[in-house]
């Protein structure tokens, strides 16, 4: 603690990382809040989605939940125009074999286009599954992308709000914790540079 003592401006790092520790804790708790009370109201249900609610993209039913895709792109599109709390959707496909790249796309308004800054991979789960989480925003559409291949897929089972854990809500993203370090860090240099300037000027007026 004597470096502390003898230059103060040592713990500018500390008080910039601690204070977005703590900011960062308070949004998740709101947020985690906020979802429980949409729980509560049903307004985030945890649901399987049968393939009827989705409109199919180089693809064709086989049977309920049987699929198989036409070209190597296929998409599952999905709308929320009543404004249901997605926060996870969790599918479940057999393959035949690897069936390349899984990924999930999101809009959070109407009319906006789906692109790679919104884009979610998955997460495989211990049964096979593959979960995606997605941020914390409001989602209006969805797009599945369930693979790269001509394929079959069978037992096809979408689900929404499920697999997802209250602590996951304080686990930020590669992106939320670049800008966790990033910030911080940039707000405890600018101090720095503030308090070293003013500790100048000062000097300055005794000299």
């Amino acid at each position: 603690m004597k470096i502390f003592a003898k230059r103060p401006r040592a713990l500018i790092p500390l008080v910039c990382y601690g204070l977005a520790a703590v900011v960062w804790f308070l949004l998740c708790t709101g947020q985690l809040a906020l979802d429980g009370v949409a729980r509560l109201q049903g307004r985030m249900p945890q649901v399987h989605a049968p393939l009827a609610e989705f409109e199919l993209y180089a693809l064709e039913a086989t049977g309920e939940d049987s699929l198989v895709s036409t070209t190597p792109d296929p998409q599952l599109y999905w709308y929320n125009p009543d404004g249901r709390v997605v926060r996870s959707v969790q599918l479940q496909i057999t393959f035949p074999r690897i069936p390349g790249e899984l990924a999930l796309y999101y809009t959070e308004q109407p009319g906006e286009a789906f692109g790679r800054d919104r884009k979610v991979y998955p997460i495989q789960q211990a049964d096979d599954s593959w979960l995606f989480v997605l941020p914390r925003a409001q989602v209006y559409s969805l797009r599945i992308d369930p693979s790269s291949e001509i394929i079959t897929m069978n037992d096809v089972q979408i689900q929404f709000n499920t697999g997802y854990r209250w602590w996951q809500y304080y686990l930020p993203g590669w992106q939320q914790a670049f800008d966790l370090l990033l910030f911080p860090g940039l707000a405890a240099s600018a101090l720095n540079i503030l308090a070293e300037a003013l500790r100048c000027r000062k000097a300055q007026k005794k000299g």
